[in-house]
């Protein structure tokens, strides 16, 4: 990784990975109205929650913007490990999407991914960043990722507080049964 980057646009640039990640969502939420409003609400947040929703918002935005300029590393290592990552990633984010959809907003009944992780979406996001962060070399990059988990951690904080005055002890329970990052937490 390059301390100082080397930044032009083209069309094997960081950004494809990004866009992907980012459309796929999208795509697959696009046939389901009610699961996509709650996946983009915040009516539970407060004034300062919402503030660090849109923070990660704004961080993805500043990243795929970025991603733009930065070459990825073909025919690399960094490049080769990071490809790796991201379809790992990749697979893993659209069947956790698919298990949110599946889900229907019932906490009491899990599928998927979300057997192993409270978060798979935000879990499998950050992983398709760093892979893209690798696969181009870029710690300008990572260090953004670095942000963009940290906020997201918070507004992680933010949704199970709500969750477990909505859910109570369904929640309760299901927060001693499945971790909130998989292996981490």
């Amino acid at each position: 990784m390059s301390l100082i980057p080397t930044l032009k646009i083209g069309l094997y640039n960081a950004w494809l990975g990004t866009l992907l990640m980012i459309s796929t969502g999208w795509i697959l939420l696009l046939k389901n109205k009610k699961t996509r409003k709650r996946l983009s609400s915040t009516s539970w947040c407060s004034a300062k929650e919402k503030t660090l929703v849109w923070s990660g918002t704004s961080i993805m935005f500043i990243l795929l913007i970025y991603s733009i300029w930065v070459p990825l590393k073909l025919g690399t290592t960094w490049f080769h490990v990071g490809l790796v990552i991201f379809l790992l990633g990749y697979i893993s984010l659209i069947i956790s999407y698919l298990n949110y959809m599946d889900s229907s907003g019932n906490k009491s009944r899990v599928t998927g991914f979300y057997n192993i992780s409270r978060n798979p979406i935000y879990l499998f996001t950050s992983i398709i960043l760093t892979s893209v962060s690798i696969a181009s070399a870029s710690w300008i990059m990572f260090l953004l990722i670095i942000v963009y988990f940290i906020i997201s951690h918070f507004v992680i904080l933010s949704e199970e507080r709500y969750f477990l005055k909505i859910y109570g002890k369904t929640y309760s329970k299901y927060t001693q049964r499945v971790r909130r990052y998989f292996l981490l937490f």
